[in-house]
């Protein structure tokens, strides 16, 4: 909280900030996720840090919250419930593991907003999350899905 603020503070003080840039914002990120991180427990919400843009003296990072429906389904998972059939997938296949060159990855949701690669899965070795099309998913399934 304010200790960790204090600190950010300091250290940028010694540097006097002329300029957003890239550094800059890596740096505030794990400040800002630790910051943020008892106020999702407090309304019991996720809270993710997304992308952003700088450039010049200004810069953002998109906060993204969410949250979870009676059956502990997040919006990526609803999706997927509602629409994997229209896109040729089972819907069996959420919360499936498949493997592609030898990698396991598990399906998690879609994402309706993309146009290409709008299968979300999580890779198993280290809970990456990725985009993939359809036909991924498909073959990994086809192929012997866990």
């Amino acid at each position: 909280g304010e200790e960790l603020i204090t600190e950010t503070k300091k250290r940028y003080k010694e540097n006097t900030m002329t300029k957003i840039d890239r550094q800059l914002l890596k740096d505030l990120r794990p400040d800002m996720e630790e910051m943020l991180q008892p106020l999702a427990e407090k309304h019991g919400i996720n809270i993710q840090i997304g992308s952003g843009r700088y450039g010049g003296l200004t810069g953002h990072l998109k906060v993204e919250f969410s949250t979870t429906n009676e059956e502990g389904d997040d919006e990526r998972a609803v999706q997927y419930k509602q629409y994997a059939e229209h896109h040729g997938l089972k819907k069996e296949w959420l919360g499936k593991s498949f493997k592609v060159r030898g990698e396991s990855f598990t399906v998690i949701g879609l994402d309706l907003k993309k146009r290409k690669n709008i299968v979300i899965l999580r890779r198993d070795r280290d809970g990456v999350e990725m985009k993939a099309p359809e036909r991924t998913v498909t073959h990994g399934m086809k192929m012997g899905g866990m």
